[in-house]
């Protein structure tokens, strides 16, 4: 599970300079096809593909893991595809890659299809 580079200096800068960071007002939850690393590569491109709000839709973290406590849904795929990670985001487009991280079991998606994960399916861990 990697952070975002942005993510991990204020991490670094807010434990060993003693600086205070701004909680985002949203999160923005991505697909990809392949490990996004720290800068969000191998997101989704289908025709209809958009990343989700996800803002407010987990637990509190425990022994630095949390999971979606409501369900989670994309807008249908026009041509569908296997995602195998997630990113989470500042914004809708661009934005700030925060953190991605694994999808187990890979998510198989086929055309006309809605990506979804019921509630606890998607575990986000440090």
């Amino acid at each position: 599970m990697a952070l975002g580079v942005s993510t991990a200096t204020a991490f670094l800068n807010h434990l060993f300079n003693q600086t205070n960071t701004t909680a985002p007002t949203a999160i923005w939850l991505s697909l990809h096809t392949a490990d996004p690393g720290t800068t969000g590569a191998s997101e989704a491109s289908d025709g209809t593909y958009a990343r989700v709000n996800v803002t407010a839709s987990f637990s509190t973290a425990s022994g630095a893991a949390c999971t979606n406590d409501v369900a989670i849904e994309f807008a249908a795929l026009t041509t569908g595809g296997t995602y195998t990670h997630y990113g989470l985001w500042s914004a809708v487009t661009a934005g700030t890659f925060y953190h991605g991280g694994d999808i187990s079991p890979d998510k198989a998606v086929g055309a006309g299809e809605i990506p979804r994960f019921a509630i606890g399916d998607l575990d986000i861990t440090a």
